[in-house]
């Protein structure tokens, strides 16, 4: 007996191949059986450019949601099927670029040009921003991490909040290493620690977890930095120009909802009294947006500034 799962396959197939009359017939025939047959009076507006748009939606929203499904089981094959129609049917679009891009992480490679290709054609959708930024978590590109995770700032899913809590401090060692390589290399500061493509948080115990374990460890590991950086400066280094201030105010605790441990806290103060015994004028050089890097690829502006400075993440009771 014809169904309603035959007329959405002709569907499909007659959005393929539109000039094959048999596929047209068959077609009639499955809404005859389904007890249609008044409407073939209407059969020549029932694929005007319109309807034939909707359905192409339809289409693509239910091979969209088999290959994120795919991706989410695990399943390889599934995913590449769901990826190749979907390319079939819009092949510059963006979320044929962006399953093609979960397609190659699956694999092994690198999905990186794929997320970019789809965050270029639509650069509102917060999971290509938050696939490219995991891509370049795998490639250990930290700087390029951070100048696209800040920017997911304004997402309220839970993985994304991560990433950006994540590129605030990649970016603080950043800073640290451009000023005192020596001391980060002494103090062992181990950015890729700060968060783990393959081990993002997704509850809220796993972001506890990764705060407690491994964030803060490595922010401990700035403080203690920059305390020393404070005692140098009016001993061997009186010349060397670090925005002490705007890094003190940086590694502020920033988890709404989880009190910073106590060994933290007084870690944190200490540095405060450093920075307080510190002269006016020789504590602060040049803006916050100065800090940030610099390169021919990327593109820093005033709004990661402004996120780097007063991002806050918030860790529900509920999660």
């Amino acid at each position: 007996m014809e169904s309603s799962a035959d007329l959405n396959g002709l569907r499909f197939a007659l959005l393929q191949h539109p000039e094959d009359p048999g596929r047209w017939q068959a077609l009639i025939a499955v809404i005859e059986a389904l007890g249609a047959g008044l409407l073939l009076s209407d059969l020549d507006g029932l694929f005007e450019q319109p309807l034939t748009q909707s359905l192409g939606r339809d289409v693509q929203n239910e091979l969209l949601q088999r290959g994120l499904e795919a991706h989410r089981s695990g399943d390889a094959e599934g995913l590449r099927s769901a990826q190749t129609q979907l390319q079939l049917l819009v092949p510059d679009g963006a979320w044929a670029h962006a399953l093609q891009g979960l397609l190659a992480e699956m694999e092994g490679t690198s999905g990186y040009a794929a997320f970019a290709r789809a965050l270029a054609l639509d650069p509102a959708d917060p999971w290509f921003r938050y696939w490219l930024s995991v891509a370049c978590l795998r490639r250990r590109d930290w700087i390029d991490f951070s100048c696209q995770a800040l920017l997911l700032a304004a997402s309220e899913t839970r993985e994304h909040q991560v990433l950006v809590l994540a590129a605030t401090y990649h970016l603080i060692a950043a800073v640290l290493v451009r000023c005192a390589p020596e001391l980060c290399q002494a103090n062992d500061l181990r950015v890729f620690d700060l968060v783990h493509p393959d081990a993002i948080p997704h509850s809220g115990a796993e972001v506890v977890a990764s705060v407690l374990r491994f964030v803060d460890k490595e922010r401990r590991k700035m403080i203690r930095i920059l305390i020393v950086l404070l005692e140098q400066k009016s001993e061997s280094q009186p010349e060397r120009l670090v925005p002490f201030e705007c890094l003190v105010d940086l590694l502020r605790w920033r988890i709404r909802g989880l009190a910073e441990p106590c060994f933290s806290a007084d870690l944190y103060a200490a540095l405060q009294r450093q920075l307080d015994r510190q002269p006016v004028r020789d504590r602060q050089h040049g803006d916050l947006l100065d800090l940030l890097p610099s390169r021919p690829d990327l593109m820093f502006g005033p709004e990661h500034g402004r996120i780097w400075r007063d991002f806050r993440f918030t860790l529900m009771s509920a999660q």
